[in-house]
């Protein structure tokens, strides 16, 4: 016998499912931004914007492997985005952050993705998205979270 909430599970993951979908659907959106950057790029260029970091912060960032990430931003680094540099705490580290060149294509992307996201977000005002945007982060940062020792069915919110 499924529970009320269970059913509400059930409901969320179809409709992340879906988002997931559209997400991917849209892809295409992300390659008129700029040609030479890919939504990976792009993400991982936000995430940097952040602040100077290492390599493997970006990557826990991201959830993707290290190795990932040090392919991607080779290609950053190329492309003149990304600075790499000593840890002058640990000789053995570097860290990477965003050259002007690189804040101001991130800025021009995300200008432009948000202006596209804005027009299909038409009939909302500021405080429905604001509420989505609250709900999404604390969905994102509890999907993060590794799962305990404990049963699915005894996690609670």
């Amino acid at each position: 016998m499924t529970t009320p909430r269970d059913e509400a599970v059930q409901r969320l993951f179809d409709a992340l499912v879906v988002l997931g979908r559209s997400l991917r659907a849209r892809g295409s959106d992300w390659a008129y931004v700029d040609p030479e950057l890919s939504r990976s790029d792009i993400h991982t260029l936000s995430v940097i914007a952040q602040g100077t970091c290492r390599p493997g912060q970006v990557a826990e960032k991201l959830c993707v492997d290290r190795s990932v990430i040090s392919r991607q931003l080779a290609t950053l680094v190329q492309h003149g985005l990304v600075d790499r540099t000593g840890d002058p705490d640990d000789g053995r580290a570097e860290l990477v952050s965003l050259t002007d060149a690189g804040r101001e294509r991130l800025r021009r992307a995300r200008d432009l993705l948000c202006t596209e996201l804005g027009a299909r977000l038409d009939l909302w005002d500021a405080a429905g998205i604001d509420e989505v945007t609250v709900t999404l982060t604390e969905l994102s940062h509890r999907l993060q979270q590794p799962l305990t020792n404990a049963s699915p069915k005894d996690a609670h919110v």
